[in-house]
C-alpha cells in the first residue's frame, strides 16, 4: 500500500509531511485489524449497516477510509469528550477535562468546537503537521496509584490499576490491595464522591461485606488522605492553567467517570465555575454519536499587489467551494457552518502569496440516497467524502503538494507544480509516463 503525504498532511513543512505519511502507513495494518474487529462485533450483534469512526477534529470518517487514513482518527477520544461536553452543558467556550480510569485529558472548546493545535504537533516525540486537537493528558484517573514517602508527601499516578479497579488487585473500596485516587475521593468525605460511595455500599450489601470499605480506608490515616486529596486538586488546577493559555477566568466542564476526583465546592483561582451534567460519564459516547460531516479546504493564491478587493473575491470563492464540497460529502445544506478563513503568508517567496484554510461542518443529510445495507467501500466513500474526491474531501483536502490542487483564479495562480514542497519532483503526468 502507499500513503501520499497530501492525503494526511495539508500543512507546510517537508519533514513533518514525511513523518505524517510514514506514521500513517505504519498504522494501517493495525487499523485494518481494528476495523475488522469492529465490523465483526457489530455483525454478531445483528447490525447490518455501515459504521463510522470519529476523526481528530470531531467529524465523521467512514470505516473504509479510516483503514487507509488512520492518523486522521487515532486521537479522536478527547475530541469526542469535548463535543459531548458542549452538547450536554451548552457551554460554548471553556476548558473540558475528561477524567477516566488512568488519565485526564483536557482541551479547550471554542464556539462549541475543539480548539485545534496551532503550533508544532508532536506524536510520541515525532513532529507532524496533520490536524490534531489541542489537548493535554496527565496520569491522573480513578485508578491511579497513590503512594507516600517517609515525610507523608503524596504521589498520584501515573501508574494505574485501570480496568482492574473493582477486581481483587484493584482499589481498597472494592476490597482490593491497592490504594487509588478513587479511595482517596471516598475517604475524603467530599460530596463529589457521594455517588461512588453509594455504589460501594450497595456492592457491600449485595456481597454481605458491610463496613469493609470503611475499615480499609481507616488504615490509611486522615493526614495521608488529606495530603493525597490536596495533591489531586493541585494536579487538576495545574492542568487547567496550562490548557486555558490566558489569565482569564474560564468555565471548566468535568466529564468522565473520574470527575469525582475534583472538589467542585472549592473553585481555584483562574476558574469561573465548574460545570457538570448527570450524564457526563458518557460524554465521550455522546460526542461520537453527534455524527456531523466535516470538510477541510486548503487553497493557495497570489496577488499582484496587496489588493484587498481581489483578496476578498478569492476568499468568497473559496468559502463557497468549501460549502459546496461539504454538501457533496453528505452534509445537509441548511446546517452547514463555515469556520475560517485561516490565512498564512507564505514567506521567502516573491509577491503576495497566501495559504488559506476553511473548515465546513454540517449535519448528516438523511435524505441523501445511499444503500445503508450495501457494504461496498467505494459506495460509502462516494457518499462520505472519499472515492474520486478523496484528496479533497473530509480530512484530505487537496492543498500544497497535491497533484490535484485546483488552479486558483487569475492573476497568475499558484499551481501545484509550483509547490515548494515538490521542488525537483516531476509532475504527475511524467511520473505516470515513467511508470509505463
Amino acid at each position: 500500500s502507499i500513503t501520499l503525504s497530501h492525503q494526511v498532511a495539508g500543512g507546510l513543512g517537508l519533514l513533518e509531511r514525511e513523518n505524517a505519511a510514514i506514521m500513517n502507513e505504519s498504522l494501517r495494518p493495525l487499523c485494518a485489524q481494528t476495523v475488522r474487529a469492529f465490523a465483526k462485533a457489530l455483525d454478531n450483534l445483528g447490525f447490518r449497516c455501515p459504521f463510522f469512526l470519529t476523526k481528530n477534529d470531531g467529524t465523521l470518517i467512514s470505516a473504509s477510509r479510516a483503514k487507509n487514513l488512520p492518523v486522521l482518527a487515532f486521537s479522536s477520544g478527547p475530541t469526542n469528550s469535548i463535543r459531548g461536553a458542549h452538547f450536554l452543558t451548552l457551554v460554548t467556550d471553556g476548558v473540558v477535562i475528561d477524567l477516566g480510569g488512568t488519565t485526564s485529558d483536557a482541551g479547550y472548546i471554542q464556539n462549541g468546537y475543539p480548539r485545534q493545535a496551532s503550533s508544532e504537533v508532536r506524536v510520541a516525540g515525532v513532529s507532524v503537521n496533520f490536524t490534531m486537537p489541542d489537548t493535554l493528558s496527565i496520569g491522573l484517573g480513578g485508578g491511579s496509584h497513590v503512594e507516600f514517602d517517609d515525610a507523608g508527601n503524596a504521589t498520584v499516578g501515573p501508574l494505574s490499576v485501570g480496568y482492574k479497579l473493582e477486581m481483587a488487585d484493584g482499589a481498597y473500596i472494592f476490597d482490593g490491595i491497592r490504594l487509588t485516587a478513587s479511595d482517596v475521593a471516598v475517604a475524603s468525605g467530599h460530596a463529589c464522591a457521594a455517588p461512588l460511595r453509594e455504589y460501594v455500599e450497595r456492592e457491600e450489601e449485595r456481597k454481605g461485606t458491610q463496613g469493609t470499605c470503611e475499615q480499609r480506608l481507616t488504615t490509611v490515616g486522615r493526614a495521608r488522605v488529606d495530603a493525597a486529596w490536596q495533591r489531586i486538586q493541585c494536579m487538576v488546577t495545574d492542568l487547567i492553567d496550562v490548557v486555558k493559555g490566558s489569565n482569564d477566568n474560564v468555565t471548566v466542564i468535568l466529564v468522565g467517570g473520574g470527575s469525582i476526583l475534583v472538589d467542585t465546592s472549592s473553585v481555584p483561582a483562574g476558574v469561573a465555575r465548574f460545570v457538570t451534567h448527570k450524564d457526563s460519564d458518557v460524554a465521550n459516547a455522546v460526542g461520537a454519536a453527534l455524527g456531523q460531516i466535516g470538510f477541510v479546504l486548503e487553497r493557495n493564491y497570489e496577488l499582484p499587489d496587496n489588493d484587498g478587493e481581489l483578496r476578498r473575491k478569492f476568499l468568497d470563492e473559496f468559502e463557497e467551494e468549501a460549502r459546496s464540497r461539504c454538501e457533496k460529502a453528505g452534509a445537509l445544506k441548511s446546517t452547514i457552518a463555515i469556520h475560517g478563513p485561516i490565512e498564512l503568508r507564505m514567506g521567502y517567496m516573491p509577491g503576495f502569496r497566501y495559504r488559506v484554510t476553511y473548515f465546513a461542518v454540517g449535519d448528516v443529510d438523511d435524505s441523501a440516497q445511499i444503500d445503508l445495507h450495501h457494504e461496498d467501500d467505494d459506495a460509502l466513500d462516494l457518499f462520505y467524502g472519499g472515492g474520486a474526491d478523496e484528496d479533497e474531501a473530509t480530512g484530505g483536502a487537496a492543498g500544497l503538494g497535491s497533484p490535484q490542487a485546483k488552479r486558483v483564479p487569475s492573476p497568475e495562480p499558484l499551481l501545484a507544480e509550483e509547490d515548494p514542497m515538490l521542488c525537483g519532483v516531476p509532475p504527475a503526468t511524467e511520473l505516470e509516463k515513467n511508470a509505463e
